[in-house]
C-alpha cells in the first residue's frame, strides 16, 4: 500500500475554507472599497458560483454581468454571467476590459462595433446598468439593452435615439413607460460623456425571449453597437416594487462610486436596504466536495486500498480490486492506475456535483466498452450518468437525463469528444445546470455497473456542488493544465481577463497564513 501523507484542508475563523470563508473582492483589495461596501461585507462575486440567486418575494435575478469581477485587462470572448444561471454573453467584436476606471473597479470598454449576446431564454422584467456613452447625442440607434432575436418594438428596451439625448421608445417596447436616469424617471439616456450613468428599467408586461443584446440594439449586431463603457448589468425576472428598484439603485450608486447621493435623497425607510434580500451579496463561496490528487502521493504501490479526499469533506474513495500508484508519470506527479478489468474506486458519501473536472488518459483510441470515468454509484439509470465512453467509439455517451448533459468539455473547448491520442491525459470538464445529488459516487467505473471500468490513468479529479460559471471553470482549467503540464496554453487561448486567477478563492491552493489542520 502506498505511504501517503494524511488529508489536509484548512479552516479559519470562519470555519471550513471551502464552504463557509466569507472573502473580500477578488478584484481589488478591500482597502480600495467604498466604508459603504466594507461596512457590509461585500463578497466577492467573481469567486461565487451558486444557485440562481433568490431576491426578496421570490424575485430572481437571471442575469448579473459585473466587470468588478475581472482580476486582469484585456480583451473578453465571453463575459460570464455571475447570477447562477449560466447566462454567459459571447463578444462580437473586441471588447476589452480595463482595470481602475470607475471607483478603483474594471469596467468592459466597446469601440462602437461591440457587443455581446447572451444566448440563453429567460424573461426580463427590471434591469440595471451602469454606462457611459462615449458622445453627447447618440451617433445612431446605439442600444445598451434588448431582445437579439429580432428587430421590432417589442424587443426594444434600451436603444438610443439616432441624433438624440433620449432612448427610442416605441410603442410595445419593454421599459416603455418606465425608464429611470440615475434615480429619476425620465426618457433622457445621455448627460456628460465623462460620467457613468445608472439606468433602470420596469415592465410590468415583461415578455420572455430566447437571446438578449447588451452593447447594442436588439438584432442589429455591430451596426448599431454601444461606444463606451459597460461597468455592471443586473436583470431580474419580475417587475420590481419601488422601494426595491431604489434599493438596487442605491446599492449600484454606492459600489460603483457614481456620486448621485441616493440614499440620502430618497431618505431612509424609503427603499430596500437589505442587499441580500435584492439578490445582490453571496454569502458563502463556492464549495468543493471531492478531490482526489494523484500528485500528494509519496510512493508506488501495486495495491492502492483508497483515495484520501482532499476537500476536507472526508468523502475517501475506497478502492475494488487492485489499483496501482504509478510515481513520476506525468509532469514528474503520480497517478493512479486502472487495468480495465476491475479497478475502480468507490466514494460511499452523498454530495452533490454541479461540475467536476478530470485530469485522466484512456490507453485506447476507442472505448471498449461503455466504460466510465466518473458518475453516480446508486443510480444505474440515464439520471446517473456523467462521463461514460461510448462503445466502440470515441465520445461520450450523452444521455439526456444524464449530469453534464450537453455541457462537456474537452481540453478547454466545449466537445462531446471524450478520446483523442491514447498516450496523453486529457483534461475534462462537466457543468450541471440542475445538479442531482446521490448517496454514493463512482470513479473510474460507470455508475454501479460491472465491467464498465476505466483502462487507464486518473491524475486529479475534483468536484464542486455547484454549477460554476464560465468564468471560474476556465480558472480551474488553467489552474490543472499548469499543474500537470498537459501544454493546452489555456492561460493564452483563454486571455487573462476571462478566468478566474484566484485559487485561493477556487479553493485549490491554501492562501498564506491560512491555519492548516492534519486529520
Amino acid at each position: 500500500m502506498s505511504d501517503e501523507s494524511p488529508p489536509v484542508y484548512a479552516e479559519t475563523r470562519k470555519g471550513n475554507f471551502m464552504e463557509n470563508r466569507t472573502q473580500e473582492s477578488g478584484v481589488t483589495p478591500m482597502s480600495r472599497v467604498t466604508p459603504w461596501l466594507r461596512s457590509i461585507a461585500l463578497v466577492s462575486l467573481a469567486a461565487c458560483a451558486l444557485a440562481p440567486l433568490r431576491a426578496a418575494a421570490g424575485t430572481n435575478v437571471v442575469l448579473r454581468l459585473d466587470a468588478a469581477q475581472f482580476q486582469s485587462a484585456g480583451s473578453l470572448t465571453i463575459w460570464s454571467d455571475i447570477s447562477g444561471n449560466i447566462h454567459d454573453a459571447t463578444a462580437g467584436g473586441d471588447p476589452e476590459v480595463i482595470l481602475d476606471v470607475q471607483n478603483g473597479l474594471p469596467v468592459v470598454s466597446l469601440d462602437g462595433n461591440d457587443y455581446f449576446v447572451a444566448s440563453h431564454s429567460y424573461t426580463t422584467a427590471t434591469a440595471f446598468a451602469v454606462a457611459k456613452y462615449d458622445g453627447t447625442t447618440f451617433s445612431g440607434h446605439d442600444g445598451l439593452y434588448g431582445a437579439a432575436t429580432g428587430f421590432g418594438s417589442k424587443e426594444q428596451y434600451w436603444s438610443g435615439g439616432d441624433g438624440g439625448t433620449n432612448w427610442g421608445n416605441e410603442a410595445g417596447g419593454g421599459f416603455m413607460s418606465s425608464k429611470y436616469l440615475n434615480g429619476s424617471f425620465t426618457h433622457q439616456a445621455l448627460t456628460d460623456p465623462a460620467t457613468f450613468n445608472l439606468y433602470s428599467g420596469v415592465d410590468s408586461t415583461p415578455t420572455n425571449f430566447a437571446s438578449w443584446a447588451i452593447g447594442t440594439d436588439r438584432g442589429f449586431g455591430g451596426s448599431r453597437a454601444w461606444g463606451g463603457d459597460i461597468a455592471e448589468v443586473i436583470v431580474y425576472d419580475t417587475a420590481l416594487s419601488d422601494f426595491d428598484r431604489k434599493g438596487v439603485e442605491v446599492y449600484l450608486d454606492e459600489k460603483w462610486g457614481l456620486g448621485l447621493g441616493l440614499r440620502a435623497s430618497y431618505g431612509g425607510g424609503s427603499f430596500n436596504d437589505d442587499p441580500t434580500s435584492l439578490g445582490l451579496l453571496i454569502t458563502e463561496t463556492r464549495t468543493m466536495v471531492l478531490r482526489l490528487d494523484a500528485s500528494r502521493f509519496r510512493s508506488a504501490s501495486t495495491s492502492l486500498a483508497a483515495w484520501p479526499d482532499r476537500s476536507g469533506k472526508g468523502h475517501d474513495a475506497t478502492a475494488s480490486s487492485a489499483p496501482a500508484v504509478v510515481m513520476g508519470e506525468q509532469n514528474d506527479l503520480p497517478v493512479v492506475r486502472l487495468d480495465g478489468s476491475d479497478d475502480f474506486l468507490t466514494v460511499a458519501h452523498s454530495y452533490t456535483t454541479g461540475c467536476a473536472f478530470a485530469v485522466a488518459k484512456y490507453t485506447n483510441t476507442t472505448f471498449n466498452w461503455f466504460d466510465g470515468l466518473y458518475g453516480s454509484g446508486t443510480d444505474s439509470s440515464g439520471s446517473g450518468m456523467y462521463w461514460t465512453g461510448w462503445n466502440g467509439g470515441s465520445h461520450w455517451d450523452n444521455g439526456g437525463a444524464g449530469g453534464f448533459y450537453n455541457a462537456k468539455y474537452l481540453n478547454g473547448a466545449l466537445s462531446n469528444t471524450a478520446l483523442t491520442d491514447p498516450p496523453a491525459f486529457n483534461l475534462y470538464s462537466g457543468v450541471d445546470t440542475t445538479p442531482n445529488s446521490f448517496t454514493s459516487w463512482s470513479v473510474g467505473r460507470d455508475r454501479s455497473i460491472g465491467g464498465r471500468t476505466w483502462e487507464g490513468d486518473i491524475a486529479e479529479l475534483v468536484v464542486y456542488r455547484e454549477p460554476l460559471n464560465t468564468f471560474d471553470r476556465k480558472g480551474v482549467e488553467v489552474y490543472l493544465d499548469e499543474k500537470w503540464g498537459l501544454g493546452l496554453n489555456l492561460r493564452t487561448s483563454y486571455g487573462e481577463a476571462t478566468f478566474n486567477t484566484d485559487i485561493f478563492a477556487l479553493g485549490l491552493e491554501l492562501p498564506p497564513g491560512t491555519v492548516m489542520v492534519v486529520r
